[in-house]
């Protein structure tokens, strides 16, 4: 199941923004049709810990695409005194990569995207 926008608590961007990140992950512009199927192949079945690694790459050229670190947020510093502020570009790119990946596995569910069965 997707999650609705406002349940995401962002709130530095609206959500036409946030879907058009979205939107931008699951088409993979930037990718020949082939890499595009290997990602769509790799991406559909990560863990949340390995879209998280994912993050370190897909999460960073979100942020400076979308220019995620021109937005102003109030930290909401945790107790290992880091920043978790839904709001925090990181947070944001986080979270649109959660959203791809369920958008890609939910249309490779329905046969929108065609993925080859791996051996």
């Amino acid at each position: 199941m997707v999650p609705e926008f406002e349940s995401l608590g962002i709130t530095v961007l609206c959500k036409s923004k946030f879907e058009d990140m979205v939107q931008y992950v699951v088409a993979a512009p930037e990718l020949t049709d082939a890499e595009r199927q290997e990602f769509y192949t790799k991406f559909s079945t990560m863990s949340d810990s390995e879209l998280g690694i994912m993050h370190m790459t897909l999460g960073m050229h979100l942020r400076n695409k979308f220019g995620l670190w021109h937005n102003s947020w109030t930290a909401e510093v945790d107790a290992n005194g880091c920043d978790a502020s839904k709001n925090h570009p990181d947070s944001i790119s986080m979270a649109v990569i959660r959203q791809a990946h369920t958008v890609i596995a939910d249309k490779i569910s329905k046969g929108e995207i065609y993925v080859p069965h791996q051996a």
